[in-house]
């Protein structure tokens, strides 16, 4: 009766362990947690489905007329694998621009289940713990319906960002442009656009001057001197500003397609130039603007800029003892 009662009991007990297959149960993350613990986050779209057969095992003991049986089980999961095409990298930005990912088991008892999957056409935020050769995505990824969606999220995202060290954000694949400080500090580096730092407000002349460190920080044209170029045989107009060194020169190179500032007495400082458009300017595809390639004494540096439909206006922070300047344009061939 005893050994009876053990076996119905045990019969029970599996019957409500065994899964549909269709539920399982995970524990929600935070998105915060989601954050740190993802290799890489990205948005894409379903552009293939295949089902893959997964074998697995599941151990469990039983007990009958009071001996204990350790049971062995094997079954197979089908779960649905995905090509996606990535639209864009929320975190870790990598080199490709298609990837395959799995879909994630959950618990359920002593199996594994699945809880939900994606259609062709799915618009889809991916959470990717490792990259490897499965990429099985987080059960927290999630179908985006509206754009609005997909800006919660980029917004979300910031605030861990603005938590986290310059030097993580940009180890983790965050572009140099779009790290983040928090408030009442700014951003400088040393170049190539390495080595970020989050400085106030009043250390970014002082680093520069040095040499220490480059900043793309803009500043306001005020009170400019006005100077005269030729190009071509046309005479164009400039304006700049200068703190620091006494101006030697300003001319046009047409080979390199830039400009030369040639100053003199440099204790350090900065400089604003408004270049015209039709003077120097740097274009890719569909007209639209490029970055300038910027040199202080041949060595690359960065430059904070603002533009109208006219001028291209930068800001060159320049460290003691440099005596060349020359920004060079760009255009799509």
């Amino acid at each position: 009766m005893k050994s009876r009662l053990l076996v119905i009991i045990g019969i029970v007990f599996l019957f409500l362990l065994i899964p549909s297959f269709s539920y399982g149960t995970w524990r929600e993350q935070p998105l915060e947690e989601l954050w740190a613990q993802s290799q890489t986050i990205f948005v894409g779209n379903v552009i293939s489905v295949q089902v893959v057969d997964v074998e697995k095992t599941i151990q469990y003991s039983e007990e009958t007329d009071g001996v204990e049986k350790n049971i062995v089980k094997n079954y197979t999961m089908h779960l649905d694998e995905y090509t996606i095409e990535i639209n864009s990298f929320l975190k870790n930005p990598q080199n490709f621009d298609t990837i395959t990912v799995r879909e994630p088991t959950v618990s359920a008892g002593i199996y594994q289940s699945t809880i939900r999957g994606f259609e062709i056409g799915d618009h889809v935020l991916f959470y990717i713990k490792n990259l490897n050769d499965i990429n099985t995505y987080s059960p927290e990824s999630q179908i985006l319906e509206t754009e609005n969606n997909l800006f919660y999220f980029q917004d979300e995202f910031k605030k861990f960002l603005s938590i986290t060290s310059p030097l993580k954000q940009f180890r983790s694949g965050i572009s140099y442009d779009d790290i983040q400080c928090k408030d009442g500090l700014e951003l400088v580096g040393k170049m190539p656009y390495a080595h970020p730092k989050c400085v106030k407000p009043e250390s970014v002349e002082k680093l520069t001057i040095r040499g220490w460190a480059t900043t793309n920080k803009t500043l306001e044209l005020a009170n400019p001197t006005k100077h005269t170029i030729e190009k071509d045989n046309t005479l164009f107009e400039i304006q700049y500003s200068l703190n620091g060194a006494t101006l030697q020169s300003i001319a046009h190179d047409a080979n390199a397609n830039s400009i030369h500032v040639t100053l003199g007495d440099s204790v350090g400082g900065q400089m604003v130039i408004s270049i015209p458009r039709v003077l120097l300017d740097a274009k890719m595809g569909h007209n639209i603007d490029d970055v300038f390639f910027l040199l202080i004494d041949g060595e690359e540096n960065m430059y904070g800029e603002k533009t109208t439909d006219d001028a291209r206006i930068i800001t060159v922070w320049f460290p003691k003892g440099t005596h060349d300047i020359e920004i060079i344009g760009t255009y799509w061939i």
